[in-house]
């Protein structure tokens, strides 16, 4: 079954034309997408779906879907599932086996929620420390061609310097209670490095920011998706007193933003990927009860009364000068995402 989903595919579609030619390099590789069907991940494998529909109909490339969990009719790629040139791997990264035909690596596998990733903290560190070591000897001893590591903003910490440009060395308690992602994502890209110099491997890194759009689930915890979900059900949104400013990505200018990281980035280097347009947190919300037109009051309460906010840098605006070296550039205001949001939630629940 193809992808059916017409907001999403007009995402994807709007990704494959404002990149071109250069998807031109996937043509017959296989490339492994490992946590695929998380929020992130799953839009690299509906990229390949289409290109392989169009651009690479000729040649098309192959799939390794790695997920946690057997893909069910409610996941995220329940579509996939009988698509001709898809193998299907279930299980932890750190320790499936893989097959030996693997060109390109995105490792999107991670707990990237503070709701999910503060819960389980080993697990956290295990998939980003153990999962990426797993995979680079893996590339070390396969020849891949590429790998991409999608790492995160939060790898910066409570940065003292805004906007962050990637020369920045970080601001990170190593026991702090954010510290088993914010930490193994750093040593991840430790470990991409180490294997980049001693093993040669085409690597490159991805620091992503705020990023919302289709697929993000309601119950996530991260603000754009409970300010909507309380934007729906009526209920009022809690902001912080002096909240924090923060900058939002639609998903559409995030993945096409990676997939230049991937097909045009130096090898062996970072890139912030994200926007550089702030806005605090109770305008957020205002927003939200705008585009919704809902009648959610905003309720202004101590940051320790809201769970996951706990060790929440004050303000996260990255440097993305380097990303739009490479040719990418936004495309979809926070306004206009937020109704694309909107639109595609009141289709899927």
């Amino acid at each position: 079954m193809a992808l059916t989903d017409l907001i999403i595919r007009e995402d994807v579609q709007s990704i494959i034309e404002s990149i071109g030619s250069p998807f031109a390099q996937l043509s017959g590789k296989t490339l492994l997408i490992t946590g695929a069907d998380g929020f992130i991940p799953s839009y690299f494998v509906d990229t390949i779906l289409i290109l392989n529909e169009t651009m690479l109909k000729k040649n098309p490339a192959k799939l390794v879907i790695l997920t946690h969990h057997d893909i069910s009719k409610n996941s995220r790629l329940n579509h996939c599932v009988n698509i001709q040139g898809i193998e299907f791997i279930v299980g932890d990264v750190a320790n499936v086996s893989l097959p030996d035909h693997i060109d390109i690596i995105i490792h999107g596998a991670s707990k990237a929620s503070p709701k999910d990733y503060l819960g389980l903290l080993i697990e956290t560190a295990d998939v980003n420390v153990m999962g990426t070591k797993k995979l680079l000897e893996y590339c070390a001893k396969n020849k891949v061609v590429k790998f991409l590591l999608i790492s995160s903003g939060e790898t910066y910490g409570d940065a003292d310097i805004s906007p962050i440009p990637e020369t920045y060395r970080g601001n990170v308690d190593p026991i702090g209670p954010r510290a088993a992602y914010q930490e193994s994502k750093r040593f991840a890209e430790t470990l991409c490095s180490i294997y980049n110099k001693i093993h040669g491997i085409d690597i490159s890194i991805a620091r992503l920011f705020h990023t919302y759009g289709p697929r993000l689930s309601l119950t996530d915890g991260r603000v754009v998706s409970e300010f909507v979900r309380c934007a729906i059900s009526e209920e009022n949104m809690e902001v912080v007193d002096n909240g924090p400013t923060r900058t939002f990505s639609y998903i559409s200018d995030s993945i096409e933003a990676m997939w230049r990281v991937l097909l045009l980035g130096k090898s062996g280097q970072a890139y912030n990927v994200g926007s550089d347009e702030e806005i605090n947190i109770e305008s957020l919300a205002k927003l939200v009860i705008k585009i919704t037109e809902s009648g959610s009051k905003i309720i202004n309460i101590p940051s320790e009364k809201i769970p996951y906010s706990i060790a929440t840098p004050a303000k996260a605006t990255p440097d993305i000068n380097k990303i739009r070296d490479l040719g990418h550039n936004n495309k979809i205001s926070l306004e206009d995402g937020l109704k694309r949001l909107l639109k595609w939630y009141k289709k899927n629940i």
